[in-house]
């Protein structure tokens, strides 16, 4: 339960650290190592992230929106929810260029988000709401996009043809 409301952490080490029901809403932790990190309930809610090292990170019920993580490493990182109707949101928010390698991100709410060029092998989408993504040039080699409907995302220059699940219209060009 701690505030880390407009907090300035760049580069901070909170390596393995417990912040579970956290508000870091606008917090700068640019290039931050947050590896391993529990914060379930949180709220990162126009936080920049930019950078930052969250592989394995445990984000459970959290709340990301509009969070810039350009480039962030996120492989590993559970963004599912520990109830069976619950989500994480990442509404609005910018993963362009992130590695998403190995995430669990089943029924994630990322409408409006930015996944331009980011690394999705091998992450379960499946039931994710992701309307108004941009997954352009992304890589989704074995993503499970089971119950994820795609008329509405961009997916230009991505190679759906390793992707598990994909029902996508025929209308959409400049998939391979």
């Amino acid at each position: 339960r701690t505030d880390l409301r407009q907090v300035e952490m760049r580069k901070a080490n909170l390596k393995g650290a417990v912040i579970n029901r956290t508000d870091a809403r606008d917090a700068s932790l640019r290039q931050a190592d947050l590896s391993g990190i529990t914060a379930n309930n949180s709220l990162f809610i126009g936080a920049d992230l930019r950078e930052c090292d969250l592989r394995n990170a445990d984000l459970r019920d959290s709340h990301l929106n509009d969070a810039n993580m350009i480039k962030a490493d996120l492989s590993g990182a559970n963004m599912e929810s520990r109830h069976p109707e619950g989500f994480t949101v990442i509404n609005l928010a910018n993963l362009e260029g992130a590695n998403l390698t190995g995430a669990r991100m089943r029924n994630i709410a990322a409408e409006g988000a930015n996944m331009k060029h980011a690394n999705l092998t091998d992450v379960d989408l499946s039931h994710g709401v992701i309307g108004g993504t941009s997954l352009r040039s992304a890589i989704v080699t074995n993503t499970n996009f089971e119950g994820v409907e795609l008329a509405s995302v961009t997916m230009d220059f991505a190679n759906f043809s390793k992707a598990k699940n994909a029902v996508y219209p025929a209308y959409k060009e400049n998939l391979r």
